[in-house]
């Protein structure tokens, strides 16, 4: 069978072309386990499971909702986030939960920072630094 002819299941059940699993997460620079992740979070799920053999396949189209998927996660969005943001819910208030969380995580960061210039600067019994 060649590469662009669909199998026998697949006739009258979609128009456009599919991908297995694999080819579709090497499309989008992600991993097979990735994907596998996402569809039992409800985040991505493929177009059509075959009952036989458990393949996976995805649509083209289905890329530009896994590029949002990646692109919120990297902004570090939690998946239950995704989740939501996908379901509709207010992405404004959800970026704004992140971004307060992400802040509070940077200010504890730089307050160990200046526990341990002071704890070195006590050392050093106030040596000038």
């Amino acid at each position: 069978m060649k590469m662009n002819q669909f199998h026998p299941c697949f006739k009258d059940k979609v128009e456009d072309n599919l991908y297995k699993i694999g080819m579709f997460a090497n499309m989008n620079r992600v991993t097979i386990k990735t994907l596998r992740y996402y569809d039992e979070q409800k985040l991505l799920e493929p177009v059509y499971v075959d009952n036989e053999n458990g393949y996976r396949y995805y649509k083209a189209g289905q890329m530009a909702q896994m590029q949002r998927i990646i692109a919120l996660k990297n902004m570090g969005f939690s998946t239950e986030d995704i989740r939501k943001i996908i379901n509709g819910a207010d992405e404004k208030a959800i970026f704004t939960k992140v971004l307060i969380t992400s802040f509070i995580n940077h200010i504890q960061f730089l307050l160990v920072i200046l526990r341990r210039t002071d704890m070195r600067y006590a050392e050093t019994s106030g040596s000038p630094i």
